[in-house]
C-alpha cells in the first residue's frame, strides 16, 4: 500500500513555515511515511500519523501569520513600566497575561529590549540600572521572581527599581519565546488587520457573467423540454396508484379460484384413485356365464325357465314360418309338416308348464 500524501494548507492570512519534514510547498516528508508499510509486522495507518505530526507541529509549528505592515506597540507597552516607575509593573497586560504560566521557561539568549530600553532613557538612568542589576543565574527558573517572594521582600524604593529590569528581563524572555513560535504578536496589544479591499478584474467579471447567463439559459431550456415529459410521468404515476387497488382485488380473486380449483383437484384425484381401484377389482374378478347368472334356486324353477323359454321360441317360429308362407317363400306342404311338428313340442311343453306351476303353487300367485 502506497504512503499517502500530506500537505499542509494555510489560511489565507498565514504562510507556511519551512522545516526538515515541511517544505516550501507545505508537503510533509516525515520519516514515518518514508517507511510506509515497509515493516509487515508494524502496521502503518492514518491514525498513528496524525499523532506524530500532531506531536512535531506542537513544538515546531508549521505556518506563522504573515507580516503586516502597522507597527507593533508591543515595546511600548514593555518600556512604559520603566517610564512610569516600578509601581505600574504588576498593572500591565505583559505581566498579567504571562505571570501565571509556569515558571520555568526555557532559556534563550539575551534579548535586545535593553538595548531599546538604554536608548530610551537618559544616560544617568541607564547606567545606574546596569550597575545595580546583577548576572541573571544559570538556572532559568530563578530569572522570573515568584509573587510570593515579591511580597515577603521589604527593600527601599531604589532597590525596587533596581530589581526592575531583571523582572522585565524574565517577561522580556518569555514574551521573545512565544513570538518565536508562531512570529507574531499577542492579540491583546494589536489588533486584527482589516482586510484588504480586492479588486475584481473586468475580464474575469465579464466571464463570470457570460457563464452565468449561458446556464440560466440551459437550465431554462432544459426545465422547458423536461415539463412534458415530467407531468406525462406523473399522469402515469397516478394512473398506477389508481390500478393498484384493481390490481390487488383481482390479486384476492384469483387467489380465491386458485384455492377453490386445488381443493376440487384434490377432490377429482381421490375419486379417481377410488375408480382405478375398482376397476382393478373388476379386472382381477373371474368371468361369469350368463346361464350360471341367469337361473332359479331349485331344479324345478330351472326346469320351469327352460320351457318358458321353449315355448316361446316355438311360437316365434310358427309366427315366421307363417308370414314366409304369405310371401311364398315357403310353399304350403313345407309349411303345413313344419307347423305339426312345432304345434306338438309346443303342447307337450306348455302342459308340462302347467304341471310344474300346479306343483310350485305358481297358479295361485295369478303368475300365467
Amino acid at each position: 500500500m502506497a504512503a499517502p500524501i500530506v500537505f499542509v494548507v494555510p489560511t489565507s492570512n498565514m504562510l507556511v513555515r519551512p522545516s526538515e519534514i515541511v517544505d516550501v510547498s507545505g508537503r510533509c516528508q516525515h520519516t514515518y511515511l518514508q517507511h510506509w508499510g515497509i515493516n509487515p509486522q508494524e502496521e502503518s495507518n492514518i491514525v498513528a500519523l496524525c499523532r506524530i505530526l500532531q506531536d512535531v507541529f506542537g513544538h515546531n509549528p508549521p505556518v506563522y501569520t504573515k507580516p503586516t505592515s502597522q507597527p507593533s506597540p508591543a515595546p511600548q507597552l514593555l518600556h512604559q513600566p520603566h517610564t512610569n516607575g516600578g509601581q505600574n509593573i504588576l498593572k500591565s497586560p505583559v505581566l498579567h497575561a504571562y505571570h501565571p504560566q509556569s515558571p520555568t521557561p526555557p532559556p534563550l539568549p539575551p534579548p535586545p529590549p535593553y538595548q531599546s530600553v538604554a536608548t530610551n532613557k537618559p544616560a544617568s538612568r541607564p547606567r545606574s540600572l546596569s550597575q545595580a542589576a546583577p548576572a541573571p543565574p544559570p538556572n532559568p527558573r530563578y530569572m522570573i521572581p515568584s509573587q510570593n517572594h515579591m511580597y515577603q521582600q521589604k527593600p527601599p524604593s531604589q532597590q525596587h527599581s533596581n530589581s526592575l529590569p531583571r523582572f522585565l528581563s524574565g517577561e522580556d524572555s518569555s514574551q521573545l519565546h512565544i513570538s518565536s513560535i508562531l512570529d507574531e504578536p499577542s492579540p491583546a496589544f494589536i489588533p486584527q488587520p482589516a482586510p484588504l479591499p480586492t479588486t475584481q478584474n473586468p475580464e474575469l467579471v465579464k466571464l463570470q457573467s457570460a457563464v452565468y447567463d449561458k446556464v440560466k439559459e440551459s437550465c431554462n431550456e432544459f426545465f422547458e423540454i423536461s415539463t412534458p415529459e415530467i407531468h406525462r410521468i406523473m399522469g402515469c404515476g397516478e394512473q398506477l396508484n389508481k390500478s393498484k387497488v384493481h390490481i390487488n382485488q383481482e390479486r384476492e380473486h384469483l387467489l380465491n379460484l386458485e384455492n377453490k380449483i386445488k381443493e376440487k383437484t384434490e377432490f377429482l384425484k381421490n375419486k379417481v384413485a377410488e375408480i382405478d381401484k375398482l376397476i382393478e377389482k373388476v379386472t382381477n374378478m373371474p368371468e361369469v356365464s350368463v346361464d350360471d347368472v341367469l337361473c332359479g334356486t331349485t331344479i324345478v324353477y330351472n326346469q320351469l325357465f327352460e320351457l318358458v323359454a321353449e315355448d316361446n321360441a316355438i311360437e316365434d317360429t310358427i309366427y315366421y314360418l307363417g308370414k314366409a308362407l304369405s310371401t311364398e317363400r315357403v310353399d304350403l306342404n313345407t309349411y303345413m309338416k313344419n307347423i305339426r311338428t312345432l304345434a306338438r313340442e309346443q303342447f307337450m311343453r306348455r302342459a308340462l308348464i302347467q304341471k310344474i306351476r300346479r306343483q310350485t303353487g305358481f297358479d295361485k300367485l295369478g303368475y300365467r
